[in-house]
């Protein structure tokens, strides 16, 4: 019993040491985070797979990249898009806004380390790298 406690007493030291990066949520600038969301699908006779990642590389602009990749019987399809776009963002209530060159925007949300980013009625939720 002893020595089962004196274990477990290590495990959680170890545990919270390694622990001392901040939550996103907390940071007080998202500037420098990046982000990545990964998607695959597979079925007869194909898959396809899509990664998008963010990079917030100051107080007002985030890169977009999207890398996609589709597999039909012989066919393959790759594709890849890069684009920057402005956004806010909130630390009192840890949302954000994307503003497109079209006026259109897609709001975001902070929550731990992950950022969940609605897009019509879908929500995708990337982990920060």
């Amino acid at each position: 019993m002893r020595k089962s406690v004196i274990i477990l007493f290590f495990f959680l030291l170890a545990f919270i040491s390694c622990d001392n990066e901040p939550l996103a949520q907390d940071l007080s600038s998202l500037q420098g985070t990046k982000w990545k969301y990964a998607e695959t699908q597979t079925w007869d006779g194909g898959s396809s797979s899509f990664v998008i990642t963010l990079h917030f590389i100051g107080e007002e602009t985030v890169d977009y990249r999207y890398e996609f990749k589709g597999k039909s019987g012989s066919e393959t399809q790759l594709g890849r898009e890069e684009r920057s776009y402005i956004y806010r963002y909130d630390l009192s209530v840890k949302q954000g806004v994307f503003i497109y060159e079209d006026g259109d925007s897609q709001s975001f949300e902070l929550r731990g380390n992950l950022l969940f980013l609605e897009v019509g009625t879908d929500t995708y939720i990337f982990r920060r790298e």
